[in-house]
């Protein structure tokens, strides 16, 4: 039988996905731990194997913080996926709505989003990831994001975001969309 699988090798594997969110899950205490395994599909002669990351990204809107640590994981792997933009950006969105965040999770998440722009690396991903550290906030890398010199076109499409949505003190400001139109 062939077997397409559409998940990683190695660390990124469905079984090893899988076997680190349950240390996870027992490390952080995650009370009723998830089914993370991949959907599999069969027809004929031939096996589907789907992204693992797709019931990990459901883990994470549903708050468990352990499947926010994969993600965490996810988000700083730099190697390419299957789906890997796409999995890259579920993922940054869902972390944006997760309110279990560890402060560890949430600086290694600000440190991959600053550490990319400082060297220009803007993947397709990046507009969910300034989404993301909006919400977050930049918390102590304001000075790299300010010294960083945009290297290309997305980058200073990056730089004009922090710019407009920071303060010079590298407080978020208020978003201007919530607001009454006749406030301002």
């Amino acid at each position: 039988m062939e077997v397409r699988d559409f998940n990683g090798e190695g660390r990124w594997s469905a079984a090893q996905i899988v076997a680190r969110y349950h240390d996870y899950a027992g490390e952080l205490g995650v009370a009723a731990p998830r089914d993370v395994r991949p959907d599999v599909s069969e027809s004929g002669a031939c096996r589907w194997v789907y992204p693992v990351m797709d019931r990990i990204i459901d883990g994470i809107e549903a708050q468990d913080v352990a499947c926010a640590q994969i993600g965490v994981e996810f988000l700083e792997e730099d190697r390419g996926f299957v789906f890997g933009a796409i999995l890259k950006s579920n993922t940054a969105r869902a972390l944006r709505r997760c309110r279990v965040l560890t402060e560890e999770q949430t600086d290694r998440i600000r440190r991959r989003i600053v550490r990319l722009y400082a060297t220009g690396i803007v993947p397709r991903e990046f507009a969910q990831y300034l989404k993301l550290i909006r919400r977050l906030g930049v918390g102590p890398y304001w000075q790299e994001i300010l010294a960083a010199e945009p290297r290309n076109h997305f980058a200073s499409r990056a730089r004009r975001f922090f710019e407009t949505r920071f303060d010079r003190d590298g407080c978020p400001l208020p978003d201007q969309r919530q607001q009454d139109p006749r406030e301002q």
